[in-house]
């Protein structure tokens, strides 16, 4: 079992979380009290109301982390931050709509406070999405919303908070997929996708490194998520 699933099954959705309040968790082990690792630290997470990137949010949140939940799922996004009121914000957003991205990155800013104090410590680009398809079958505009959404958005959510990373000295986490490196037969425009992010991501190091922004990806094998189901590539 690779880390995410083991990150997946530590919550149970029909279970009441730990619903940490920032700043005030608290851990015991014996008589010394430990604060959680992330206390006060600014995430942003996409691909927030579902698969990994729901798994990392209660992660951090359980950590003590402030986290900007971003999904297409309201609901979801809503279920999470109920249970950790003092520190999830939820944004829904169609990442393949500019104007949604960049209202998106406005209230980022505005209600995670990351323009007056401290910056962005933490951006995962998590959302994505797959198509089934080869090269004859594939249709334009599945390949060209798969672009959108798998890389295009990257980029430009990547440029647009920049400025606030660069304020925390902070850092990237792009998540992309083995398939990035070994073509996945039968689902062209996705590899295609997820190689292109593994280039972002070696540029954007070079090119954010000056001003103190660390770029990572992570490129995980298939994970038992609904994403996955629904490509077939689950059984």
């Amino acid at each position: 079992m690779d880390i995410f699933s083991r990150i997946l099954n530590t919550f149970n959705p029909g279970q009441p979380l730990n619903t940490s309040v920032s700043g005030q968790i608290s851990q015991f082990k014996g008589n010394r009290r430990m604060i959680p690792y992330f206390t006060e630290k600014r995430f942003v997470i996409t691909g927030a109301s579902s698969g990994i990137g729901k798994a990392l949010s209660y992660w951090f949140l359980n950590e003590g982390a402030n986290v900007a939940l971003c999904g297409r799922d309201i609901n979801s996004l809503n279920d999470i931050g109920q249970q950790f009121p003092s520190q999830a914000i939820s944004i829904q957003c169609d990442l393949g709509i500019d104007i949604q991205q960049y209202d998106m990155c406005s209230t980022i800013v505005e209600k995670l406070g990351g323009d007056r104090t401290k910056g962005i410590d933490i951006l995962i680009n998590c959302a994505g999405l797959i198509f089934d398809g080869d090269i004859e079958s594939t249709f334009p505009q599945d390949y060209d919303y798969l672009m959108d959404i798998n890389l295009r958005a990257v980029f430009h959510i990547t440029q647009m908070l920049m400025p606030y990373l660069q304020k925390a000295q902070g850092c990237v986490v792009n998540v992309g997929s083995i398939f990035g490196s070994k073509p996945l037969i039968g689902s062209t425009g996705y590899s295609m996708t997820k190689a292109g992010l593994e280039m972002l991501t070696k540029c954007i190091a070079l090119e954010l490194a000056p001003y103190g922004i660390r770029v990572n990806a992570v490129a995980p094998g298939p994970t038992d998520t609904n994403f996955m189901r629904y490509a077939g590539l689950m059984i």
